[in-house]
């Protein structure tokens, strides 16, 4: 630990009656609670993009005249698609931000500490 990093820990001690070492303890701990809640945020982002995939497969399939189902409704789907989309790219994003956080935790969680000590995380 760098001096910086150890002077922001002796201070959040300081200001909440504790030792650093046990403020550590504490904040290396924490990690296997975040591991817990983004493997369920992961988990609601998967499975909304898979429904909307499920929901553009769906709404894609042909029937008997080579037509699906935009063909047919097409001003009624159009925009709950479209919406679908815009959300799952979000939830991409959001889960390819949070996974290296994930990783982090589950095998470095005194990293995972100090990057939430230095505000960085």
């Amino acid at each position: 630990m760098n001096e910086k990093t150890q002077e922001a820990l002796v201070a959040l001690a300081e200001k909440l009656g504790t030792s650093t070492e046990y403020l550590w303890e504490v904040l290396v701990r924490q990690a296997k609670y975040d591991i817990i809640v983004s493997v369920i945020q992961m988990t609601i982002m998967f499975a909304i993009v898979y429904w909307t995939i499920k929901l553009h497969i769906r709404f894609s399939k042909e029937d008997e005249r080579k037509n699906s189902q935009y063909y047919y409704k097409e001003e009624i789907l159009i925009v709950p698609m479209i919406f679908a989309a815009i959300t799952s790219v979000i939830m991409i994003v959001l889960f390819l931000n949070g996974f290296n956080d994930l990783i982090a935790s589950i095998f470095n969680p005194e990293f995972w500490a100090l990057k939430r000590i230095l505000g960085h995380g």
